[in-house]
């Protein structure tokens, strides 16, 4: 019978979502993550130019090229860069923000996130490719 050590156990779990380690509570994610996370991977892309600021409910000014970029930050389980997004985080900011909010922290971004209410947009059909016949 094959027995596994605790550190093995722990390293096998800790790619599991619902693992958490002993004393660590899991937080809820912030409302940027939650925003952004519910916004398809094509229109975060398409917002460009994000400026993160205080009102987002991060203690930091930085700047991102596009909202994907931004999300895959705040999302790391590692420290990109030497800055951790939980530290920069506002630890009681719950305030749900709007599309409106992250827009205006935006350069550009398409006029469809408006009138869609920024859920889930369907990525564009492809041109059809004619038939030779």
């Amino acid at each position: 019978m094959e027995t596994t050590s605790p550190e093995a156990a722990r390293l096998l779990l800790s790619d599991s979502p619902s693992y958490v380690p002993r004393g660590r509570k899991q937080s809820a994610p912030s409302p940027l993550v939650a925003l952004l996370g519910s916004i398809s991977l094509y229109s975060r892309c398409q917002i460009q130019h994000v400026r993160l600021r205080p009102d987002l409910g991060y203690q930091c000014q930085l700047n991102f090229g596009n909202a994907e970029l931004l999300y895959r930050w705040l999302t790391a389980k590692a420290a990109v860069s030497g800055w951790s997004p939980r530290a920069m985080r506002v630890k009681e900011f719950y305030t749900p923000i709007t599309l409106a909010a992250l827009l205006a922290h935006a350069s550009s971004y398409p006029v469809s996130l408006l009138m869609n209410d920024g859920s889930r947009l369907p990525v564009p059909n492809q041109p059809r490719r004619r038939s030779q016949s």
